[in-house]
């Protein structure tokens, strides 16, 4: 089994593990140490409230686009700690561990945000499409802005659509149902490609020995499981 030394962008507990549990590779962040984690093989599900420190996708998302000033930014990625590169802080890393909980919550959110106004690029034989590119950290805290870079990309980049955001959390129930290892935690990011389709990319984690126990990948719209 591949031995886990970071732990990667959004983790689950609860629903998601059904009550027993950038970019083809997310950025990976500091290792989740979880203050209590669970003892038996497979995670209970946590308290269904809502603490004010966490937040749900989309509600991270809707935070991300009331913060740009032109309406013309949409989404191209979306992820815990960054698809394109590593985005975390000291408060995402708390006493949960930056786990999202059962109720779909997050303590942190990175959304990445591109203008479809593209311009040609070419570097070192290499030819494609530059974007403007923002990314946008998202907490209870409130909005925090990395500085404005350029995305370039071999053929286009496309919009990470609401729908699929909307079913981040059927895609997680469905992810772990694939799952026949013990595990305890899980990490998502979205895949999005040239054409608009998109797909969630899970890692299921078992946090006491650090191991990638399962790898899953999920249709957008959370009906389907394929091939990683």
């Amino acid at each position: 089994m591949k031995k886990l030394k970071t732990v990667l962008v959004v983790c689950t507990v609860g629903t998601w593990l059904s009550g027993c549990g950038k970019s083809e590779a997310p950025a990976p962040v500091q290792n989740i140490k979880p203050t209590q984690p669970s003892t038996s093989s497979r995670s209970k599900t946590m308290t269904s409230s809502r603490p004010a420190a966490r937040m749900t996708a989309a509600q991270a998302v809707s935070k991300a686009n009331q913060s740009m000033q032109d309406s013309k930014w949409q989404i191209a990625f979306l992820s815990n700690t960054g698809v394109t590169q590593s985005v975390s802080g000291e408060e995402s890393h708390g006493a949960d561990g930056g786990l999202i909980h059962n109720d779909g919550t997050a303590a942190q959110w990175v959304v990445e945000m591109f203008k479809d106004s593209p311009k040609p690029f070419s570097e070192g034989g290499r030819v494609g499409k530059s974007y403007p590119f923002q990314i946008v950290r998202v907490t209870a805290k409130g909005v925090s802005k990395l500085p404005a870079s350029e995305m370039a990309v071999p053929v286009a980049l496309s919009p990470l659509k609401p729908r699929y955001v909307s079913k981040l959390d059927t895609a997680g129930k469905l992810a772990a149902q694939q799952v026949k290892a013990s595990f305890n935690a899980v990490s998502v990011a979205s895949d999005v490609k040239s054409d608009g389709s998109c797909f969630w990319r899970f890692r299921f984690y078992d946090l006491k020995s650090q191991n990638v126990v399962a790898k899953v990948r999920i249709s957008g719209d959370g009906t389907k499981a394929l091939d990683w």
